[in-house]
Formats: C-alpha cells, structure tokens, sequence
C-alpha cells in the first residue's frame, strides 16, 4: 500500500465512507442585530449525504458588555 503526502491511498480513497474520498459540505447562516450590543445568529451544516434537519444546527445569543 502507497502513502503519500496526506496518509495511505486506502484512507485517502475512503476518507468519508467506502468509495467517497471527497464530500461536499453545506453552511447556512443567517444573523439577527436587535442592538448595537446584542445579537442573534442562526448556523446550519449538512453535507451530500444528509437532508437539512439532519445536519448540525445552533443558535448563538450574543451580548457584549
């Protein structure tokens, strides 16, 4: 088995499930300023292989003092 720069050709081959060496990643965000010194942020992350709600999702509340 060859390595090269970035590990075994079996890894590099697999990396992301058997027979997928690449994925494609979805980021969607969407943020909120009420104040000048607070804010709302929405983040979702899905790739090819999950729908939506599948994916990661957070809301982020933020105050500064």
């Amino acid at each position: 088995m060859a390595n090269d720069l970035s590990g075994s050709k079996s890894y590099v081959d697999n990396a992301y499930g058997e027979g997928m060496s690449s994925i494609f990643v979805n980021e969607f965000a969407v943020s909120y300023q009420f104040t000048p010194r607070f804010n709302v942020r929405y983040f979702a992350n899905w790739t090819q292989q999950q729908r939506y709600f599948e994916g990661d999702q957070r809301v982020e509340f933020n105050y500064q003092f």
